[in-house]
């Protein structure tokens, strides 16, 4: 029983860490999205001062 849960969660983490390695590309890239779009807002705000 004891093995049955240990495997059950290597499972889980192991799909978990699969999905964050496939995904990583794809959260850095709408990270810096994010960043560029909040960097051009406050140089707005500055610019128009």
């Amino acid at each position: 029983m004891v093995t049955a849960v240990l495997v059950w969660i290597g499972v889980v983490l192991g799909l978990a860490l699969l999905l964050t390695m496939a995904l990583g590309p794809a959260i850095v890239q709408i990270d810096s999205k994010l960043y560029e779009r909040k960097r051009r807002r406050d140089a707005g705000v500055r610019v128009g001062r």
